[in-house]
């Protein structure tokens, strides 16, 4: 799995050809009535270019911030033992907005997750045995790379694509079946692709998380997720499955509260809101929506399904162009007196390389 960075322009006008440059990434055109790049959460406004992350995984805008001068890259590398420094430039200087999930979390205990553990143990178990002339394996070996596992489940695991050999050469280890070849390294990269390892270890920390807050962490139904507390409603597999249920237009978020990252007002809200119930403003209760309502004349519509809808647009816009503005100005921090040359402590460290080996 890679990145790539996208730089989106929209035209000016149909007939607009003068594209504009960009010096890192790739250049895509959008016509004038093209959707948004970002899901309906952010825009690229005509004449503007706005850079992106790009992955299999997500989409995140990016803001440039000028380069500073006494910024620079140190690389290190090591081999046999032979560690060679580099020194590189910087010479662009990229903030990431808020990321929008292109994929679901899978939540603990399904389909997801356990084709996933099954395709990892057997993807390491072929790579082992590929590295076996007769292609025998020790389950020993397996149980090293896999210490959460007793053997007893590996050995369950195992049965389903290998058998274990009681006598006659290679007694005492496991073969693939004679129905089950083993895959080559293409095959075996399909089978384990890196997004699924990365949505797996999003769930389990996620539900560590859970675990160490004293919750569950099970998922709930459709129908109940809105009912759940608040650190469960922000489990990776909900705000994931309500963004992309929101960009399908079958569900609608909160856009803010508890759910924005930045508690500031300038990201969005995952978590999902009913889309039978009024939308609200941020900052607006619900006694004022409703007297605001009551106020209206009789003729007009108290529940207008338009009005509603235009109201969660401009709250998009709204957040977008909070966290725009924010992520491209320069941040200039201003470091208060704890972090003043005279009242930073620094250990001595006795490594052969710091004050102490010159003062020897």
């Amino acid at each position: 799995m890679g990145s790539v960075v996208v730089n989106y322009y929209r035209k000016r006008h149909a007939a607009d050809h003068s594209f504009p440059k960009v010096s890192l990434g790739e250049l895509f055109v959008l016509d004038v009535a093209d959707i948004s790049p970002f899901l309906g959460f952010g825009n690229v406004d005509p004449g503007q270019v706005v850079p992106a992350l790009y992955n299999n995984m997500f989409r995140a805008p990016l803001f440039a911030q000028p380069p500073t001068t006494t910024d620079f890259l140190i690389v290190k590398t090591a081999v046999k033992g032979e560690a060679k420094w580099f020194v590189r430039p910087v010479r662009h200087h990229f903030v990431a907005g808020q990321t929008f999930p292109l994929q679901e979390v899978p939540a603990p205990h399904s389909r997801r997750v356990t084709t996933t553990v099954k395709h990892r143990l057997q993807v390491a178990a072929y790579r082992l045995m590929n590295r076996n002339q007769y292609h025998l394996l020790q389950m020993a070996r397996l149980a090293r790379v896999f210490p959460e596992y007793t053997e007893l489940q590996i050995r369950q695991r195992l049965k389903e694509f290998c058998e274990y050999q009681r006598k006659g050469l290679g007694a005492g280890y496991w073969r693939p079946k004679h129905t089950m070849p083993i895959p080559d390294e293409d095959a075996l990269r399909k089978m384990l692709t890196p997004e699924m390892l990365c949505l797996y270890e999003s769930m389990r920390v996620c539900q560590l998380h859970l675990l160490d807050a004293g919750k569950s962490g099970s998922e709930l139904d459709d129908d109940d997720d809105m009912t759940l507390p608040i650190e469960e409603a922000l489990a990776t597999w909900n705000l994931t499955r309500n963004f992309i249920n929101a960009t399908q237009g079958k569900a609608m978020l909160q856009l803010y509260g508890e759910g924005d990252p930045t508690a500031r007002g300038e990201g969005f809200s995952f978590v999902r809101v009913s889309m039978k119930d009024i939308f609200l403003r941020a900052g607006e209760s619900v006694e004022e929506k409703l007297a605001e309502i009551e106020a209206r004349p009789k003729s007009a519509h108290r529940y207008n399904v338009a009005e509603q809808q235009q109201i969660y647009k401009d709250e998009i816009t709204s957040i977008w162009n909070r966290q725009r503005r924010s992520l491209t100005r320069p941040n200039i921090t201003k470091l208060g007196d704890a972090y003043s040359d005279d009242n930073i402590i620094v250990p001595e460290i006795n490594d052969g390389y710091g004050d102490a080996a010159i003062a020897r």
